[in-house]
């Protein structure tokens, strides 16, 4: 019972904290010499946030965006709720499992922890969530730029104790391959 405690304490005194993440370029990034083949031109700032509850997010994002010149990767990924899902479940079992039988107390209760545990462990959702839409929306925006140059990217998360609520801007130049055209 102290164990659970222990981590119930821990979890409390962890919880409810916002972090901001400002990123930049990376030198792995660098898309090579934009010379007087590509047009630069200033995009518009964009911004998305996400959402999580129980380390659960709004769902299955079926349209991506990803912007690979960050450091040669891609900086958010998606998982399906399957998982969170599967977690929260066997998290949830914990409590009723370790304590006395105390019937909806413990059922309660279990949910509760597993609410808990479930959030800290899944807790990039809605970061990953806000980047993903927010990458999208800075591609959809812009269907003629071949290049997006050196990205910064303003990411502010706040944790909760059951949720976690991330906003994400992205700056970003913009490089046009000219036409033979032009």
């Amino acid at each position: 019972m102290k164990k659970i405690l222990f981590v119930i304490t821990a979890a409390l005194i962890l919880s409810s904290c916002s972090k901001t993440l400002l990123i930049t370029q990376g030198e792995q990034g660098y898309s090579g010499e934009l010379d007087e083949k590509y047009d630069i031109v200033e995009l518009n700032t964009v911004s998305a946030s996400g959402y999580s509850t129980f380390g659960f997010g709004s769902g299955e994002v079926h349209k991506d965006g990803v912007i690979t010149n960050f450091l040669g990767s891609n900086l958010g990924y998606s998982q399906s709720n399957f998982l969170r899902g599967l977690t929260f479940f066997v998290n949830s079992a914990i409590l009723p499992i370790l304590t006395p039988p105390l019937g909806i107390v413990n059922i309660f209760g279990g949910i509760a922890v597993g609410a808990v545990i479930n959030n800290l462990v899944w807790n990039k959702t809605s970061s990953n969530e806000a980047l993903r839409k927010a990458s999208k929306k800075l591609i959809e925006e812009n269907p003629s730029i071949d290049l997006f140059v050196y990205p910064k990217y303003n990411i502010q998360t706040k944790n909760g104790l059951f949720t976690n609520k991330s906003n994400i801007t992205i700056k970003s130049k913009g490089a046009k391959l000219k036409t033979n055209d032009e």
